[in-house]
């Protein structure tokens, strides 16, 4: 067994404390940096030694000295580094040159970052490769936007190409005819910053997701699949109720494709399920550690141990020679699920008692571990405080609305 180094998770959203826990798990002293304001729980980890807390608009070289002040603070010569969120994720790329001599990490290419956050340049990869994704456009030109309607049934969906672009309005604008795609195009001035996708008749219970792990060689050491049985929001949106269950086709086309690629350390393929021809429609790639990663740990794929494993030098292929996916377990994160929950019964699409007897079927959850409790009982309290800011300024409101008909 080597010596275990130090980790630093960059992020304590639910995604880092899943990668505390299990790091903890193993004996690992885990250290933190984040910006997080809201939903940091992992803060109350008994895993979590120290962090270092940033602002938001944290520039690169802040979080590079927030890293070498931590790493100072260990014994190792190379903490091992873990991504947890795509702004770290991004950080990590970006960085490498400058990350390489003082950590241990796993990341693709640059240009394979950039790719599958560009969304153009995963739509045309994914059709040199072969993998079956929405039909999709970047139109630049007024008779580019014409020719959409050529190539695409309407109503169309129109993206920003980098998820994050701050000028593009809203995250995804729904156009029903190519008056209105041109409008949007015109009105926004978005020519070559978007892209033009046919909609996949999809959502809750037919999302599937392929976790995985690649080595140095870029090559996949091991997988887990699931299903998203709801999402917050509704349809759209992080996972907030799933299980674990093997779709082994779309895990061997995952593996052929990440190995063709080269790609290295932890992706999340998102797949989904056509409701019109029950295809599977390769959705995106997330360079990172995902929000439901317990849930692989307590299906028996711990990818956090793995890539851990692996960075460190450990010899991981007897270990992962032995993993088997246990499917069935399903995975809550409550305060979401709720939120799902409420949106869905106001559509009519679910009710009380067949909510609870869903969520009553979960061993795998976000906050909640024996071994670890205080994350849970934050969590608890703070979805406590937020309900009750709501109820207090209901009734405010209606304090003053009745003032106003007593006048």
């Amino acid at each position: 067994m080597i010596e275990k180094k130090t980790a630093i998770i960059l992020g304590t959203n639910v995604n880092g404390l899943g990668v505390i826990r299990s790091l903890g798990r193993l004996g690992t002293d885990c250290m933190a940096v984040h910006a997080e304001t809201v939903g940091d729980f992992a803060l109350h980890s008994r895993y979590l030694k120290r962090h270092r807390q940033l602002t938001p608009e944290a520039k690169d070289s802040e979080i590079l000295s927030a890293l070498s002040d931590l790493s100072r603070e260990t014994c190792d010569d190379k903490p091992v580094l873990i991504a947890t969120t795509d702004r770290y994720s991004q950080f990590i790329c970006r960085n490498q040159h400058a990350l390489s001599d003082g950590f241990l990490y796993r990341s693709p290419s640059a240009e394979l970052c950039d790719t599958f956050l560009d969304k153009w340049k995963t739509a045309q990869i994914c059709a040199r490769y072969g993998i079956r994704a929405p039909t999709t456009r970047c139109p630049q030109t007024s008779e580019e936007i014409e020719a959409v309607g050529a190539a695409l049934d309407f109503p169309v969906i129109v993206k920003p190409r980098y998820t994050f672009d701050p000028s593009f309005p809203g995250k995804n604008v729904i156009a029903s005819n190519v008056s209105e795609l041109s409008a949007l195009y015109r009105d926004h001035d978005i020519a070559g910053r978007a892209v033009v996708q046919e909609i996949v008749p999809s959502g809750d219970g037919d999302i599937i997701v392929v976790a995985a792990y690649s080595n140095s060689d870029g090559k996949v050491v091991a997988s887990y699949s699931g299903r998203r049985i709801r999402q917050f929001r509704p349809d759209f949106g992080a996972a907030c109720f799933a299980v674990s269950e093997r779709h082994g086709e779309l895990e061997s086309l995952s593996r052929n494709f990440l190995d063709s690629i080269g790609y290295q350390g932890f992706s999340m393929l998102e797949f989904a399920r056509s409701r019109d021809d029950g295809q599977e429609y390769f959705i995106e790639l997330n360079a990172r550690m995902t929000l439901s990663n317990q849930l692989f740990a307590d299906a028996g794929v711990d990818l956090t141990q793995i890539a851990y494993l692996d960075l460190t030098g450990d010899d991981i292929s007897q270990n992962v020679g032995g993993i088997r996916q246990k499917d069935g377990v399903y995975w809550l994160d409550f305060a979401r699920d709720l939120g799902s929950f409420l949106a869905k019964r106001r559509q009519g699409k679910i009710g009380f008692t067949q909510w609870l007897l869903s969520i009553a079927r979960a061993r795998s959850f976000a906050y909640w571990r024996l071994s670890d409790p205080l994350p849970f009982f934050f969590g608890c309290l703070s979805l406590v405080r937020v309900n009750l800011e709501k109820l207090m300024s209901t009734y405010d409101r209606e304090q003053q609305r009745a003032s106003l008909i007593r006048k």
